[in-house]
């Protein structure tokens, strides 16, 4: 057992956490992680970002995505550029011209909005999770956190968007 019975910590002030996925919504984000990974096949590269949101009721909580970079499926590539290109466009960036890996590790830090959706696991081996479906334009952002309350539990599920071909 313990040789002594030190404090380690106040429970009442903690919270505990939940994990479950944010309501779908508009939602002010930031990337605060990212590296270049090789592919499980080992034929190709995508870049891994790790989000946080800002402000609201979900602040600090994480969103990852994936950015195909390099990947002998060509649509995967064109998905992954203009998911990118609307990145930047959502932080104020330039979007034009070649894109180096220099200009998308300058968007770490930079506050954007997004739509944030819910990612659902039609297999039941992984949990749902939250997931960027639109990088918004600064014009047409709305406030921080707005989650779509007003919508259905059945439309929160629905998504129109397609799955990208590595989600597959």
């Amino acid at each position: 057992m313990f040789d002594q019975d030190m404090s380690l910590g106040n429970l009442d002030q903690v919270t505990n956490n939940n994990f479950d996925p944010m309501p779908v919504g508009q939602y002010q984000l930031r990337a605060v992680g990212m590296d270049l990974r090789e592919t499980k096949a080992g034929n190709g590269k995508y870049i891994r970002v790790e989000f946080d949101v800002i402000g609201g009721q979900f602040e600090g909580r994480k969103i990852f995505d994936n950015f195909n970079v390099i990947n002998q499926n060509s649509q995967a590539v064109e998905i992954a550029l203009a998911s990118i290109k609307s990145w930047l466009i959502a932080t104020g960036a330039n979007a034009s011209g070649e894109l180096k890996l220099s200009a998308i590790e300058s968007l770490e830090g930079k506050s954007f909005m997004a739509k944030i959706g819910i990612q659902r696991d039609k297999s039941g081996q992984y949990e749902d999770q939250n997931t960027i479906k639109k990088f918004l334009a600064p014009a047409s952002t709305g406030q921080v956190a707005t989650p779509a309350a007003q919508q259905s539990s059945v439309d929160m599920c629905e998504h129109a968007e397609p799955k990208k071909p590595w989600e597959k």
